[in-house]
């Protein structure tokens, strides 16, 4: 009896936590919850025996103790990926736990990954289903959040045949030059008068606008750095999404709670954030659709993504809500994996000067400065490439990656992990490990210079985009724009930071959302490098005559 008043009043302290969570809901829903949380401390000391007796049968990986109903939801910070890194030093490589009543197993190191993404490849390439996953992926009609099936796999092969090969990237070098002119003309402007920028903002609104060219021949940014007639509903789409992507959803983790919709995410999800990306992408399907009706697309060709994905006929001809799913999973991976990166990136050359001032150097000892740097010199500048390849390893996008699942048992490591269990690889984890990497938390991107590795291939140490077949489908463009991002803002400008501020000031706090990304935005001040540069001069004129 004393034991089960003490559990009941640290569930006291679990409630609290809960509550400050949750939407406000009725008396009855509260009754009713309250009554299943009863149930299940009930239940609690039955299902502690029944584990006890799977142990003795099968042996899990080691971790923490669940608590009762959430599991250890309650224990896990706002950065899970370094809180896992933490328990890895408890109880080794590979982690076991309960985040609610679901099993979770995170690899922690490159050999546990090397396992998982190669050895155990087809038995972890399925994925987990959530609430925000079936929305986002219009019903997994997408290739982010579908498990691996035939479908998935030839949905994955148009994507990879036609957007992602060097022959397509090529046919859209020139959209993406235009988007690094238009940021530069975006910074200039602020140069002039010496006005603060944000980093991400002018990135991530060239990545914009290079996506939309690409996917569906449209930019909703123009010249002048404002936004058309459709630009805000765009732009307020993604900061939906975005926000959407930082709530934790009880009822993904505890189905028993699911009916009662303590959060309103039926609401928010289901209503609000479906019928924002149904508008959006339905009404861009449908005005394309028109075009070809009305004979108006130019020489009845395929100039972009959605060009191509509605003329496929017979048994590749897709639905509607399969290109849609298609063209959101680009346009959130190819928009924040690149500006978020970037900005990363800068950060840390801000913070250590003497790393601004090689890539200057070699820049202009490549480029010069009669030109704005192209996509075709990126070969030429290694230091450069170094600086993204160690942003990539301390910095990566997704710090976990995208989960994996299992549908039947498995064996890995000498472990059985149970069928229905959720696998995370802490890429972020794997990059910052001191058995791979000599000061790890320290940027050093000289630790790249002559190395052959590859940012997707046999190397487990370094895996930003995964490995396996459920690599990054658009890390191929990831790595083109990123150095081109770093190398025109450094060809063009000297960077420094605002009055008052030192390169030891600069934070590199994360905040987790749909990627991971600085907790305090980079700012800092521009200074033209060269005004009379030809390139410059040619973009104003340009600007002023659109």
């Amino acid at each position: 009896m004393m034991k089960f008043l003490r559990l009941l009043g640290e569930w006291g302290a679990v409630a609290t936590d809960l509550v400050s969570s949750i939407a406000p809901v009725d008396w009855v829903s509260l009754l009713a919850a309250i009554i299943v949380i009863l149930i299940f401390l009930k239940l609690h000391q039955h299902g502690t025996r029944r584990r006890s007796s799977k142990l003795q049968q099968h042996k899990l990986p080691p971790g923490p103790r669940p608590w009762p109903l959430v599991g250890c939801m309650l224990q896990v910070n706002d950065l899970p990926h370094k809180w896992f890194a933490n328990l890895a030093s408890t109880y080794g490589p590979i982690l076991y736990l309960h985040m609610g009543s679901l099993p979770y197993v995170i690899v922690n190191n490159a050999q546990m990954a090397k396992e998982v993404l190669k050895t155990h490849d087809m038995e972890f390439a399925s994925r987990p289903r959530s609430m925000l996953g079936e929305v986002i992926s219009f019903g997994y009609e997408d290739i982010v959040f579908r498990s691996s099936d035939a479908k998935w796999r030839a949905l994955r092969k148009i994507c990879a045949s036609n957007l992602f090969t060097p022959s397509g990237l090529k046919t859209t070098t020139a959209l993406r030059q235009e988007d690094m002119l238009f940021m530069v003309h975006c910074i200039h402007a602020a140069a002039k008068s010496r006005s603060i920028v944000n980093v991400k903002r002018v990135i991530h609104e060239a990545n914009l606008n290079t996506m939309c060219s690409m996917l569906f021949g449209k930019r909703y940014f123009r010249a002048d750095g404002k936004l058309d007639s459709k630009g805000k509903s765009f732009l307020d789409l993604l900061d939906l999404l975005v926000a959407e992507s930082g709530q934790l959803n009880l009822g993904d983790f505890i189905p028993a709670l699911k009916w009662l919709d303590l959060q309103r995410a039926e609401k928010r999800l289901r209503k609000d954030l479906k019928q924002a990306l149904e508008k959006f992408f339905f009404s861009k399907l449908a005005e394309n659709r028109k075009l070809h009706c009305t004979n108006k697309l130019l020489d009845g060709k395929e100039s972009h993504l959605l060009d191509f994905l509605q003329s496929l006929k017979g048994k590749e001809s897709l639905s509607d809500k399969t290109i849609a799913g298609i063209l959101c999973d680009l346009v959130l991976a190819g928009t924040d994996t690149t500006s978020v990166t970037a900005e990363w990136a800068l950060s840390e050359i801000l913070a250590n000067p003497h790393i601004l001032h090689k890539a200057q150097e070699e820049i202009a000892s490549v480029v010069g400065q009669e030109r704005l740097v192209q996509e075709s010199d990126l070969v030429n500048l290694p230091y450069l490439q170094a600086i993204v390849r160690e942003t990539l390893r301390l910095h990566p996008a997704l710090p976990l990656g995208i989960p994996h699942y299992n549908s039947v048992a498995t064996h890995l490591a000498g472990y059985t992990i149970p069928a229905g269990s959720t696998l995370l690889i802490n890429i972020s984890a794997i990059g910052r490990d001191p058995a791979n990497w000599s000061h790890p938390t320290q940027f050093n991107p000289d630790r790249f210079l002559g190395s052959d590795i590859q940012l997707v291939g046999e190397h487990f140490h370094l895996i930003p985009f995964s490995a396996g077949r459920r690599f990054c489908l658009g890390y191929p463009l990831v790595i083109v724009q990123v150095p081109h991002v770093l190398a025109a803002l450094l060809q063009t400008f000297d960077w420094s930071l605002p009055a008052g501020k030192r390169p030891e000031d600069i934070s590199m706090q994360e905040k987790i959302g749909l990627a991971c990304y600085r907790a305090v935005p980079l700012e800092a001040v521009a200074s033209c490098r060269f005004p009379a540069a030809p390139y410059l001069s040619k973009l104003s004129e340009n600007i002023q005559g659109s």
